[in-house]
């Protein structure tokens, strides 16, 4: 995110990154909304409840623009009472706001037990340069915003030798017309 992207989406003040174990998320300290990747978003929510908010929000109506990448989000349909007002989903980088509002909702529907805790993960879990899901492409650069991630996998060089020829034999001879 860099300062010439618009800051919270409900009261325009600056989004202060926050970096947890696993994710990063941004706050504002104003209202006190949250930007987060929608994948420990989903995560951290009891099972099925946000690919259900994903696809709720997929038919919504645009909203205010993504302080992440400035497209519209979509939120669910207003009348929809299965969702808070003002919850918006960028569907382009995979963003989440949260408004202060939306706190209750979203403490009736975390996961229970051990599955709410995420994981240590062994490698690396964003992008070093742009703070998206780390998720390498086949040539090792960010879905994102294309920055060298990994290494790009080495070519395979296969070199088949020629079958030895077999001229002068008698089966080569059969093989003839005469």
């Amino acid at each position: 995110m860099s300062p010439d992207l618009p800051g919270c989406p409900d009261c325009g003040c600056p989004l202060r990154k926050e970096s947890l174990p696993g994710t990063h998320s941004y706050r504002c300290q104003a209202c006190g909304g949250s930007l987060e990747g929608f994948s420990p978003f989903r995560r951290a929510l009891a099972e099925g409840v946000g690919q259900h908010l994903w696809v709720a929000a997929a038919g919504g109506p645009e909203i205010r623009p993504c302080p992440y990448c400035s497209r519209p989000m979509r939120t669910p349909d207003p009348g929809d009472a299965d969702f808070p007002r003002g919850l918006g989903i960028c569907r382009g980088c995979e963003q989440v706001w949260i408004p202060t509002s939306a706190e209750p909702w979203l403490a009736e529907r975390r996961a229970a037990g051990p599955t709410a805790a995420p994981a240590t993960p062994a490698g690396p879990t964003e992008c070093p340069n742009c703070g998206a899901p780390y998720e390498p492409d086949p040539t090792g650069r960010c879905r994102y915003c294309r920055a060298q991630l990994a290494a790009p996998p080495a070519p395979v060089i296969v070199i088949e030798q020629p079958a030895p020829a077999t001229r002068g034999t008698w089966w080569d001879l059969l093989g003839r017309p005469l």
